[in-house]
């Protein structure tokens, strides 16, 4: 229980009194749920590219063939160029042929995982153009969170993931615009 309430980088404690009982405790630091809130009351869905939106080219990194496929499947639809990659060794060879503008990146792969293939990323940009890297992951602790930002990424995007934070954060980092309606329902008349 100590090992992992310190993952989540809390404090467990202990109060205990003879002839009363033990008490065990924990405090955390955790993020209010507004954002989550929020976001649900804005969904909607994507439709696609807004009309004159140019086409952009998007790189997907993920060792399971299903999430790749349903990320690759989901921008083209969107009207994205969409390359795939099974580790960050190949991300990095497709990144330097290819040049897209975008990067979602699993953390754990085989041969070599997102932070460090999100840090030899950086290392080879040098001072140039800066490709934003969002990471993918089904990890949840905030303490790796950090880990993940300091490596490089620019965004930490849990899985399963929902298709509205994946255009949202296409539209802060690119510019993207979107078609889109309304999740909400609609009154009848």
């Amino acid at each position: 229980s100590q090992a992992m309430v310190k993952l989540m980088g809390g404090e467990l404690q202990v109060d205990s009194r003879i002839g009363q009982g033990t008490t065990f405790f924990f405090t955390l630091n955790l993020e209010t749920a507004q954002e989550q809130v929020q976001q649900a009351v804005e969904r909607r869905q994507i439709l696609g590219l807004a009309e004159g939106e140019p086409t952009r080219k998007i790189l997907v990194v993920d060792d399971q063939v299903d999430n790749r496929d349903l990320a690759r499947e989901l921008l083209e639809g969107w009207g994205f160029e969409v390359q795939v990659a099974e580790d960050g060794l190949s991300a990095l060879e497709v990144w330097g042929k290819w040049a897209p503008e975008a990067v979602f990146m699993d953390l754990r792969m085989p041969r070599m995982g997102g932070e460090a293939a999100a840090k030899r990323l950086r290392e080879l940009e040098g001072s140039g153009r800066r490709t934003p890297l969002f990471a993918l992951t089904a990890s949840v602790l905030g303490t790796e969170r950090q880990a993940v930002l300091a490596a490089g990424f620019d965004e930490f995007i849990q899985k399963p993931f929902h298709e509205h934070v994946l255009a949202e954060v296409l539209e802060r980092y690119l510019g993207a615009h979107f078609r889109s309606e309304s999740m909400e329902p609609h009154p009848t008349a």
